[in-house]
């Protein structure tokens, strides 16, 4: 493909958390409190984000396992109530997405993320944006979540999307290997939560350093 060939699409998956939101500040703060609660020290914010991907589960297991395994229950938890209540705080979107959203609203758009259903569906409907999907699966929305193809697979029956006309955007390795497994295009974004050799290695359709370019690389 040449860096600049477009691709026809009618359907656009998007992940949330490092791709249309930069949620890193409220996650972070979420864990502190958390930890806190539970007698632990904080952690560093970057270690945080480090964690960040594969679900709360994912994240808490590796914050806690395995030396504080057995605070794991109590953790999540007191987690999931606080960040249900501060998941705006500081939480705002990654440049481009706006003016992204609306470029290809006359699109099929979803959002496919490991964060749980009703907290995605919240951060969405508080930001506005909600409207715009025509799905949005989370992490426990189904048996499995990503990097398991099912969440797409799901959202293209749904849709009733061929997998030939269907993309996923996502800042982690999980997006692009869920979306290889459904047979789905991917595109990589550098300015989430992992690091740009990895997704490279990953290799996905393209990559982008804004959304501003999806414009340039979807018709």
């Amino acid at each position: 493909m040449t860096i600049m060939q477009r691709i026809k699409a009618e359907l656009i998956i998007f992940d949330l958390d490092g791709t249309l939101i930069d949620s890193r500040k409220d996650i972070a703060n979420s864990v502190n409190y958390t930890l806190k609660a539970i007698g632990l020290d904080p952690l560093e914010d970057r270690i945080i984000t480090g964690y960040v991907g594969n679900g709360v589960r994912g994240l808490m297991e590796k914050i806690l396992f395995p030396a504080n395994s057995y605070l794991f229950d109590k953790g999540m938890s007191i987690f999931l109530d606080y960040y249900a209540e501060h998941l705006l705080d500081n939480t705002i979107f990654f440049p481009g997405v706006i003016e992204t959203l609306n470029y290809f609203a006359d699109k099929k758009m979803a959002v496919v993320t490991n964060k749980p259903e009703n907290l995605s569906v919240k951060t969405l409907k508080g930001l506005g944006v909600y409207n715009y999907f025509k799905a949005v699966l989370g992490g426990d929305s189904l048996e499995k979540k990503k990097p398991s193809p099912e969440p797409i697979l799901k959202v293209l029956s749904d849709l009733n999307i061929q997998k030939e006309a269907a993309i996923i955007v996502g800042d982690g390795l999980q997006d692009i290997a869920a979306g290889k497994g459904a047979g789905i295009r991917t595109c990589a974004v550098t300015y989430g939560f992992t690091k740009t050799e990895e997704l490279t290695k990953a290799e996905p359709t393209f990559i982008i350093n804004s959304l501003h370019e999806l414009k340039d690389r979807i018709s």
